[in-house]
């Protein structure tokens, strides 16, 4: 089943399922809000992230985030994406998006960055085998934003997508 929330938050559903023979099974789950439109992005537009997507061909994955409306994937920010495949809380890879350039803390083949033409969004592919990532396993993700002097981006302000942590796929 399927249905779509019309929310700009964090929800809790709960889920109720009833089989054949009447027994009944409930659970609590909830939903992420990909997103954080009220953040600040009257003031950096370039660097709020506001939408995400997560798509994958099985071998190939494909992670895509928008800024905010008024802002562009810009050269002044560094986009940083992190990814914990192996469901431990530690980051097993982490990609950079800087100045028309991507980097790489670990190997990944076919890893490709791509600024959509209203310079809004921002794509970042890789293959998957040499991640050991399957698409049977979750994939905890998180990407962030940080304005500053470029190549380091010490200082600036950061915005986080999401913002609570994780976001699994």
């Amino acid at each position: 089943t399927s249905h779509q929330y019309d929310v700009n938050s964090d929800t809790t559903v709960k889920f109720k399922l009833t089989d054949s023979s009447g027994g009944i099974g409930s659970d609590d789950i909830t939903l992420r809000y990909c997103g954080d439109p009220a953040e600040f992005s009257a003031v950096n537009p370039d660097g709020d992230l506001v939408q995400c997507d997560v798509t994958s061909s099985g071998t190939k994955i494909n992670i895509t985030v928008k800024v905010a409306d008024g802002g562009q994937i810009s050269s002044d920010y560094q986009y940083r994406l992190y990814l914990d495949y192996t469901s431990d809380g530690e980051n097993d890879l982490k990609l950079t998006y800087d100045n028309n350039s991507i980097g790489k803390t670990n190997k990944v083949d076919g890893l490709t960055a791509t600024v959509s033409d209203d310079k809004q969004s921002l794509l970042i592919s890789f293959d998957l085998a040499p991640t050991g990532w399957t698409i049977d396993m979750p994939l905890n993700w998180y990407m962030e934003s940080q304005s500053g002097v470029q190549k380091g981006k010490k200082i600036g302000s950061a915005d986080a997508m999401p913002d609570n942590g994780y976001f699994s796929y």
